[in-house]
């Protein structure tokens, strides 16, 4: 038992250090096991008002579908007023 609980820790601190040394390493593990894209769905309805949502439009409305990354910001920069 006592054997099993060294092993664990020496194993957590080479990880440590392995992070440590090289702090892309844990970027590159969530590139691989996180999903950070989502869709959305832009479609307009019949009075002409155009909607952005996550979810599917109506049954039989045409639509565009996008995936965006989660860390982008996809809204345009405020406008200045003069």
């Amino acid at each position: 038992m006592k054997t099993l609980l060294i092993i664990i820790i020496l194993a957590a601190a080479g990880l440590g250090v392995a992070v440590y040394l090289n702090p892309g390493l844990l970027d590159m593990v969530r590139d691989h096991t996180v999903d950070r894209s989502s869709t959305v769905y832009k479609w307009q309805d019949k009075d002409g008002t155009w909607h952005v949502t996550s979810a599917p439009p109506p049954a039989g409305t045409p639509y565009t579908q996008q995936q965006y990354l989660n860390d982008t910001n996809v809204l345009p920069p405020p406008q200045e007023k003069k």
